[in-house]
């Protein structure tokens, strides 16, 4: 029996031919170490196996043998994850090396060889290593971490031959690699070993000063078995002092202690004045450090009523041991809590129980209970605070996670990681206790035992404070000022142009009473908005407390009793008021001055309002209001908004609110003027010509054709003009925030050099440019207004100052050397300075090119003293600076081959007057760059993060939740909420453009499709979540509508345009049909009446898209001029920008509703492969089949019915203009996926895409059969959404379903064979159609099932005798009915929208058609319509492809750029062809 068997014996051992292919790659992903996360201790065996392979491949099969044997210990059953597959693939490893390494195996047994072989490691390699003059400390540190992995191995072999004695010089080099490997530990930054004191980074005094802090662990007891040997010679810190008395890990305080140093130090090294000495820790800068790390921690503290935990002793000398224990314990904590750092309350209250418990140990606390001294209630053991604090509340998390079922749960079905912090924002809280109690709420998820022992079920945590209830009016109830807003405005606007009341006349008395009837509307909506925070939030009510039920309810019946005081006011106070309605109300003539009474009621409505206007104009006031702990004020705050930790006292200042409120009131203006005299004027007339109709000679069966004012027709005129309304304010803020940059840019002087006549015409002021913004000055300099800056002309008696810029200019000059872009005898090519970064003379732009990395990596960036070369080592090699590229290469070249000390790194430097130049003004740039990075930027208040040029505070984030969220689902755009998360609680983040950097690669249309998608979903679930709604609530009006068309807004407002559409055309499909149309145009003509015809024949169509251009189009022309902006946007036009931008707004419309409406978003990838490739037909009918071609051909059917059955066009030029941008957007959703594809119209390409349609087609599904093999399977998955939605997504996808019953209803009548009846009858007769298809179809499903496989002919039989039947069905219609070929081609437009309902329907109550045997009926009719949908697809494209030219005119397009480089396309499109 071989060790393998030994090991896990197997049924048999012989190894199959078959197995190479498998094996081979499998090696190969072995070899990389690729171990499940279960078995990662096994990584550091496989790597030293693979490094000595080559050396000694018998050894190298001992160490995976070892690691085999160990991986089998760990996880014996393969339970974990990929363990079973890793194993066996080991095993297939071993078997095979077992036959080839023996052979060179050098001694005659196995221990015998790896013995020799680790006295040849340890003598010809590590001790050899070490005793170098210049050791490299990573080598060395590797070389012991190999040897003792080798010993371990050896041990393991002798343990297996049963080798009873070891040679003594093995155990000696053992027990010195053992030693050594503690001196050599790892580490991240800084090497705080004895081995790393030497190197340069450890030199540094602020570093010195912080490691000595730490090491001050005088007046502290520790635990007499506690690492002796360490405590003998003086080794341990604070940090160890830590772990021992609360049990934290090892490695935890490693990298917590470098990140404290790298703390202390940063805040060190910045003070100013420096402090002295500077190898002595301020205590300027512990405070500082410790005042960011608990400034969360105080504000919970406070807004929970509780004193802080952060006790300090009377000694001033004792002061700084304990902060820096406090901070050391808070790091230790986060360090350890995994995913508990996404609630940072919860670690606020950890650390306020272990604070105080530190405090008592400190103390010397004594115990009233046993008398003793306090000890931690979790502290002690080895990984105590892992096993004891952080495990229970992780299995709080995971246990609520499952609950998400994988994100197919409702978001109210569990609590996501904001639920579970948010327990922590109530004084309820401190009833866990701590030791935190088992059986408290908090882990009533988890608990399933109850107090005496008995098993339980276990419950649930539930809720707090929001609840995600899946429903699109959360858009209402998140931004229910901004909807108030619209609408109060429209409805002033609508009794102006109704009332064709004069501007001047808007003050008169009647006037201003008419316009009141606005408060009635706003208190409907405030009911509205109450009634919606009532029933969306009702879930969660069982976790909140009693007054806040209260609230919401309170709040639904006052807003009830204003709605009926405001409206029974106004209607008594109306002249013109129905008798009847009068007598009802007469109660209120025995009250004096009754239009007082109204108005009275007026000014008590909207008193809250102004009081909130006036704290509005004083942001410092509400800030102070908002924060206040004094009773009164937090009783008028608890009806107004809920008292929760953040979104509290967010304001932003003076200066910033009157910009942003003046940007807005400009914008509002200009979209209310274009609105009143553009939309709503011109339809007045005709709306009251329309309402004055009385005889309409209806098409079909009317059910109330006595009705009055012609509502029905009033409401198809204009609900595409209100669509537009409310959505156009997008476009508004499009074309003022292009104004609002260009304005800025300009005055930055964005592109004021971009030809080569005015470099040289400036080349001589460019050095005193860069001098006066890059070179630090000791005076501070303001920022300064001027439409002009002259910069002095540098002499040639300045050389110092010219020498500043002469190296960064040498520098560009070899860079654009080496890119090609000048020549050897430096003729500049004409196009060189188009680059933005030497568009501008401010040379900011040049300085930063990657400032987050900068940030987060770069911990000092100060130094003007001996040890500035320590510094641009350790700064330049973690990043790459642009500045540090230009200015300070030949210093980075020096400092890092440089060995000796820092001094003499400095003296060498400083010899040359350039290089010393160099260095410090590099880190003083980047001093004062970085203080306007965190301090100053230009923007309207509502940054976000939505990639990397954002800045962030790190200290403030990770104490605050981190810098993203990650609840499953609601956080799917998680680094946005990152920026809410900031937002809400008073942070900051800031966007700066120091260079343009393009961060992207090339891919094509389904690539972007997905991204597209990724994002539209992100965005649906973001409406729903808490961190919108509490921004839309607390912020003020204006910064709340930037917030709104910078995030959803932009989403609800693409939506609406395509809505738009809908609406425009589904009216007049209802005005065509019904004969309305037919009434009004005759009316019109009749009276001449141009009005009444232009509104009839108008059209609704916004290229939102194409307006998102126009901030490109103003950097480019302030970058290059106007005129080369215009042609770039030409060129965008000729390469058919237009059509992908529409093919776009469908997928954002698709994604964002059907994610409102279902869920179901997720991530979704979108490939790192060669775009440049031809995508197969069937491909792009899964990726677009939903989202563009349905939409696209519904839109197409409303448009030929409207052709065929309209009034309004009457000829075909008409019809054109009438209909020509919706036809472009039906050809845009249809076949832009072929126009965008590569060779889409090549003869050989429409072949193999057809032939590998119709398989797909035809594939049946089943348990495991991917979406791309199977249209059963693609079309069951393109249901699942439908499978995990409510009640209310279920019936939403029903009644959007009943609009294609509109098509039969209507056109049945306009058949000949109708015979020109009216009657109900007619529609109801016209079902048989559809119930006969559907019998069709059922007899020949279960035909086919009960019949095709054993009788063949007599299905054959029976679907011959079905179409003949038909045949004689329709030839008796002919005959009898009067029925004609125009009918049947015209039924197809009545009947296919209804078989698509009824098939839409079906899947959205798919329990209830399975229930009653109907699935398989609607699978075949879904089958048969995709069908019908490909070819009509398809065949325009195949058509096309027949034409050479028009394959040859697509490859022009796509690669218009390639073509002008001389690149051959056709064969990059051809791609490795393999030859046969």
């Amino acid at each position: 029996m071989s060790q393998l068997d030994r090991v896990m014996p197997p049924p048999t051992l012989v190894r199959r031919g078959s197995r190479s292919a498998s094996t081979t790659f499998n090696m190969e992903v072995f070899d990389n170490e690729v171990v499940p996360s279960s078995l990662a201790s096994i990584s550091p065996i496989l790597r030293v196996a693979n490094e000595i392979e080559a050396e000694r491949p018998r050894v190298a099969y001992l160490c995976r043998f070892y690691a085999f044997e160990k991986a089998h210990r760990l996880d014996q059953t393969s339970t974990g994850r990929g363990v079973r597959q890793f194993k066996t693939l080991l095993r297939q490893r071993l078997e095979r090396d077992n036959a080839t390494s023996l052979p060179s195996r050098v001694k005659k047994t196995d221990a015998r060889e790896i013995q020799a072989y680790y006295q040849q490691y340890y003598e010809h390699y590590v001790r050899t290593l070490d005793q170098a003059d210049q050791a490299d400390r990573a080598q060395l540190s590797k070389a012991y971490q190999t040897a003792g992995v080798l010993f371990e191995v050896l041990c393991a072999v002798n343990k297996t031959e049963k080798v009873e004695e070891v040679a003594p010089e093995i155990i000696a080099a053992a027990r010195d690699v053992q030693e050594k490997k503690e001196i050599y530990t790892p580490y991240n930054i800084l090497p705080l070993d004895s081995a790393g004191a030497s190197l340069p980074i450890m030199q540094l005094e602020e570093i010195k000063a912080a490691v000595s802090a730490l090491w001050n662990t005088q007046g502290l007891n520790w635990p007499s078995s506690f690492e002796q040997q360490r405590q003998r010679t003086g080794d341990l810190d604070l940090l160890d002092w830590l772990k021992a008395m609360f049990g934290f890990q090892r490695d935890n305080v490693r990298n917590q202690r470098e990140h404290l140093i790298l703390l202390l130090a940063n805040s060190h090294i910045r003070l100013h004045p420096k402090p002295e000495p500077l190898n002595m820790l301020d205590d300027r800068a512990v405070d500082e450090v410790m005042k960011k790390l608990f400034k969360n921690y105080k504000k919970w503290c406070k807004f929970l009523g509780r004193k802080h935990s952060l006790r300090l002793p009377q000694g001033q000398q004792e002061v700084q041991q304990r902060k820096l224990l406090y901070m050391g314990l808070y790091l230790l904590i986060w360090g350890e809590a995994s995913n508990v750092r996404f609630m940072p309350e919860c670690l606020c209250y950890i650390f306020h129980n272990m604070a105080y418990e530190l405090h008592g140990l400190m103390a010397g606390n004594v115990s009233i209970v046993t008398g003793e001294n306090i000890k931690p209630s979790y502290g002690g053991d080895e990984e105590a605070f892992l096993r004891k604090v952080i495990t229970p509340l992780y299995r709080v998390i995971d246990t609520e996670a499952k609950r998400s079922r994988n994100g197919t749960a409702p978001h109210s079905a569990w609590c996501n990681y904001d639920d579970l912090n948010e327990y922590f924002w109530s004084p309820d809280c401190f009833s866990l206790g701590w030791p935190m109690r088992d059986d408290g709420e908090f882990f009533k998820s988890t608990n399933d035992w109850g107090r005496k022992g008995v098993p339980r079920k276990s419950g649930k945590t539930g809720k707090s404070n929001f609840v995600e209830t899946r429903s699109f009016w959360h858009l209402f109830r998140s931004f229910d000022r901004l909807w108030t807003f619209f609408i109060l405005g429209l409805q002033v606007m609508f009794i102006i142009a109704w009332d064709e009341i004069s501007l001047m006349d808007i003050f008169q008395k009647d006037v201003l009473f008419n316009l009141s009837s606005i408060f009635i509307t706003a208190s409907i909506l405030r009911l509205l908005q109450s009634i919606l925070d009532l029933l969306l939030n009702f879930p969660g009510y069982h976790r909140w407390k009693f007054t806040d039920v209260l609230r919401n309810i309170l709040k639904v019946i006052v807003s009830l009793c204003w709605a009926i005081i405001l409206s029974v006011f106004y209607v008594h106070a109306i002249k013109g008021a129905p008798q009847a309605l009068k007598q009802l109300l007469s109660f209120l003539d025995q009250i004096e001055g009754n239009p007082p009474l109204y108005i009275f009621a007026v000014a008590s409505y909207m008193l809250p309002n102004l009081l909130a206007a006036i704290l509005f104009l004083f942001p410092m006031l509400r800030r102070w209001i908002e924060n206040s702990d004094w009773h009164i004020v937090r009783l008028f705050l608890w009806w107004s908004q809920p008292r929760i930790y953040v979104g509290r006292g967010m304001h932003e200042s003076q200066f910033a609110l009157l910009k942003y409120t003046i940007f807005w009131v400009i914008l509002l203006a200009s979209k209310f003027a274009f609105s009143y005299f553009v939309q709503i004027i011109p339809l007045i007339e005709p709306t009251k010509l329309i309402m004055a109709i009385k005889h309409v000679d209806y098409g079909w069966h009317e059910f109330y054709p006595d009705a009055r004012n012609n509502y029905s027709a009033v409401i198809a005129l204009w609900a595409p003009v209100l669509m537009v309304y409310f959505m156009d304010a997008q476009i508004w803020y499009a074309v003022f925030s292009t104004l609002y940059g260009g304005i800025i840019g300009a005055f930055d002087r964005l592109g004021e050099i971009h030809t080569m006549s005015m470099l040289r015409s400036r080349f001589q002021s460019l050095p005193g440019a860069f001098n006066t913004y890059l070179v630090p000055s000791q005076k501070k300099q303001g920022k300064k207004f001027s439409f002009s800056k002259k910069f002095d002309e540098i002499s040639a008696s300045r050389r110092s100052e010219a020498a500043k810029f002469a190296q960064l200019w040498n520098e560009i000059v070899c860079s654009f050397r080496e890119e090609d872009l000048i020549s050897d005898r430096q003729e500049l090519k004409a196009n060189v300075f188009s680059c933005s970064y030497l568009a501008s003379i401010t040379f900011s732009l040049i300085l930063i090119c990657y400032a987050h990395h900068l940030l987060l990596s770069a911990c000092i960036i100060q130094g003007n003293g001996p040890f500035a070369g320590s510094l641009l080592f350790r700064f330049s090699s973690e990043n790459n600076s642009v500045a540090t590229v230009f200015a300070c290469k030949q210093a980075l070249d020096m400092a890092t081959q440089f060995r000796g000390k820092d001094s003499d790194l400095w003296k060498r430097i400083s010899a040359d007057q350039y290089m010393k130049c160099a260095v410090i003004e590099c880190y003083q740039s980047l001093k004062h760059v970085l203080h306007d990075l965190v301090v100053g930027e230009n923007e309207k208040r509502v940054r976000f993060h939505y990639g990397h040029p954002d800045v962030f505070d790190r200290i403030f984030h990770f104490t605050r939740g981190g810098f993203s969220k990650a609840s499953r689902g609601i956080n799917l755009s998680e680094d946005i909420f990152a920026g809410f998360n900031s937002t809400l609680r008073r942070g900051n983040v800031t966007h700066h453009e120091y260079i343009q950097v393009g961060k992207g690669r090339d891919v094509g249309l389904n690539q972007i499709s997905l991204f597209e998608a990724k994002v539209a979903c992100g965005n649906g679930e973001q409406t729903l979540s808490r961190d919108i709604y509490r921004l839309g609530h607390r912020f003020d009006f204006f910064r709340m509508l930037s917030f709104y068309f910078t995030t959803v807004g932009f989403y609800v407002s693409s939506m609406a345009v395509s809505l738009t559409v809908y609406a425009f055309l589904y009216g007049k499909l209802y005005l065509s049909l019904s004969g309305f149309e037919n009434a009004i145009v005759k009316l019109a003509k009749r009276r001449g009446d141009d009005p009444l015809k232009e509104a009839m024949a108008s059209q609704s169509l916004v290229q939102i898209g194409l307006l998102m251009t126009l901030p490109m189009v103003m950097e480019i022309g302030l970058e290059r001029g106007f005129r080369t902006a215009i042609g770039d946007l030409i060129i965008m036009q000729l390469q058919l920008a237009p059509v992908f931008f529409t093919f776009s707004l469908g997928s954002k419309m698709h994604y964002f509703g059907r994610t409102l409406l279902h869920g179901g978003a997720k991530y979704r990838a979108t490939g790192r492969g060669f775009v440049v490739r031809h995508e197969k037909f069937a491909e792009n009918y899964r990726m677009y089949s939903r989202s563009h071609f349905v939409k696209g051909l519904e839109l197409a059917v409303l448009l030929m019915c409207y052709k065929l059955y309209g009034s309004a066009a009457p000829d075909s030029t008409a019809y054109l203009l009438l209909s020509g941008s919706m036809w472009f957007l039906v050809c845009s959703w249809l076949f832009s996926p072929f126009l965008f594809n590569p060779s889409g119209f090549e003869w050989q390409k429409i072949v193999e895409d057809w032939d590998d349609w119709t398989k797909w087609m035809n594939s049946g599904g089943g348990i495991g059969v991917p979406a791309t093999k199977s249209w059963e399977s693609w079309w069951n998955e393109e249901q699942e959404h439908l499978q995990f939605t409510g009640l209310l997504g279920r019936t939403s996808e029903v009644i959007l379903a009943l609009r294609f019953f509109v098509y039969q209803y209507g056109i049945v009548y306009h058949l000949n064979i109708a015979r020109g009846d009216k009657s109900i009858m007619v529609y109801g007769l016209s079902w048989l159609v559809i119930v006969a298809v559907m019998i069709i179809l059922k007899i020949v499903s279960m035909g086919r099932k009960k019949f095709s496989a054993d009788f063949q002919l007599i299905f054959r039989l029976l679907k011959l005798l079905l179409f003949i039947g038909s045949i004689v069905a329709l030839v008796l219609m002919f005959t009898l009915l009067s029925l004609t070929v125009q009918d049947i081609l015209r039924s197809l437009l009545a009947f296919l929208p209804t078989g698509w309902a009824l098939i839409q329907i079906s899947q959205a109550c798919r329990p209830l058609v399975k229930a009653i045997g109907m699935w398989g009926s609607v699978k075949a009719l879904s089958r048969g319509y995709e069908y019908v949908m490909g070819l009509l697809i398809f065949g325009p494209v195949a058509i096309l492809a027949w034409f050479p030219f028009v394959s040859e005119f697509q490859t022009r397009l796509l690669f218009n750029q390639a073509f002008s480089r001389g690149l051959q396309i056709q064969r990059i499109l051809a791609g490795g062809k393999k030859h046969k």
